[in-house]
């Protein structure tokens, strides 16, 4: 009966909220490929609004590679804006 009980209820919560997180990753992802296209592009104000955008959906799952990818990325932007206190 349990196993009934889990199938019907939990499994589809899980995949529904499995589907959520695959298309945030990959929204991020997405982000995070614009800014670096950006920056390579030297168009690192642009740059900066997608990899702020990917690091957040990064950090908000717990992706920390990702995270300290974007927020290396940021940092490099910044420099090169000459804003090196934030960076």
């Amino acid at each position: 009966m349990k196993i009934i009980l889990f199938i019907v209820i939990l499994l589809p919560f899980e995949l529904f909220a499995a589907g959520f997180f695959d298309g945030d990753s990959s929204l991020a992802k997405n982000y995070y490929e614009t800014g670096d296209a950006l920056f390579e592009k030297t168009e690192y104000d642009s740059a900066l609004s997608y990899l702020e955008k990917a690091e957040k959906i990064f950090h908000s799952y717990e992706m920390w590679d990702n995270s300290v990818a974007c927020l290396n990325r940021i940092s490099h932007s910044l420099r090169k804006l000459g804003n090196i206190d934030s960076a």
